[in-house]
């Protein structure tokens, strides 16, 4: 994320994707918790957005207010799958 601060592309696949080789540990959301750095995140893109994550896990418990807010915006579009 950091290092796309001042870049665009026309396409930006971003990954809320987490993983961990430890069973049952949960890390701290990192970047997801930061609205400053989520903000550079989706707004490199000048055309399509692509978003992929567990928007009822991740996003939906550890992210930021802004991520909550688009994934009730993308339920409210239809745009879940």
């Amino acid at each position: 994320v950091d290092s796309s601060q001042g870049c665009e592309a026309d396409v930006i696949i971003i990954s809320f994707v987490r993983s961990s080789s430890k069973k049952g540990v949960r890390h701290a959301a990192g970047f997801l918790a930061d609205d400053r750095r989520i903000n550079v995140a989706l707004t490199r893109a000048r055309h399509q957005l692509i978003c992929v994550g567990d928007a009822t896990g991740t996003l939906g418990e550890q992210g930021s207010v802004t991520l909550k807010n688009l994934v009730s915006d993308a339920k409210q579009r239809g745009c879940l799958s």
